[in-house]
C-alpha cells in the first residue's frame, strides 16, 4: 500500500501502520500480510507541535489460492518434457505457464469436459521452477512445477 502524506510544513513524519510495523518516510510504501482492516496513523512534528491523522483501511490480500487436490491435478511433477493437467473446471479458463519472476511464457485459452486431462509440451521450457495458474471468471487457482531435462 502507498501512503502519500498531505500535510504542510512538517519537519518529522512517523507512520503506524496498525500491524506493529512503522516508518519514519514521508510517503512510504508497505505491505500487509494478511487480509483486514488497520488503523493507520501518521504523526507529524514541526517546531509548533506536533499533529496527529488517523484512518481505517481495509487491505484484501488477492494473492492465488494453491488448490491443487481439489480444482486440478498436475502430473508428473517433477517433469521433463511434457505435463498433464487434470481439471474439474467444466467451463472456458486460461491455462498459464509463468516462470519464478511472474514472466508468462505459455498461455491458452481453454474449454474442458470435468475431469478431462489436458496435455502441455515442455519442449522450448528450460529446467527450473514454474506456476501453472488456471483462471477462469471467477477464480484463480496456482500450482508448482518443477521442470528438470
Amino acid at each position: 500500500v502507498y501512503f502519500e502524506n498531505s500535510s504542510v510544513f512538517s519537519e518529522t513524519y512517523f507512520w503506524s501502520f496498525g500491524d506493529g510495523y512503522y516508518s519514519d518516510l514521508a510517503n512510504p510504501w508497505h505491505t500487509y500480510d494478511t487480509t483486514g482492516y488497520y488503523y493507520v496513523y501518521l504523526i507529524t512534528r514541526n517546531e509548533c507541535g506536533t499533529d496527529t491523522a488517523c484512518q481505517v483501511i481495509y487491505v484484501y490480500l488477492s494473492g492465488m489460492d494453491e488448490y491443487m487436490d481439489s480444482h486440478f491435478t498436475v502430473f508428473p511433477n517433477p517433469s521433463s518434457s511434457m505435463v498433464y493437467i487434470k481439471t474439474s473446471f467444466s467451463s472456458p479458463f486460461s491455462l498459464n505457464l509463468l516462470d519464478v519472476t511472474g514472466k508468462l511464457l505459455i498461455s491458452k485459452r481453454m474449454e474442458s469436459k470435468n475431469e478431462e486431462i489436458i496435455s502441455l509440451s515442455l519442449e522450448y521450457v528450460d529446467p527450473g521452477l514454474y506456476f501453472i495458474v488456471i483462471m477462469n471468471n471467477e477464480h484463480r487457482f496456482m500450482s508448482k512445477l518443477i521442470v528438470n531435462k
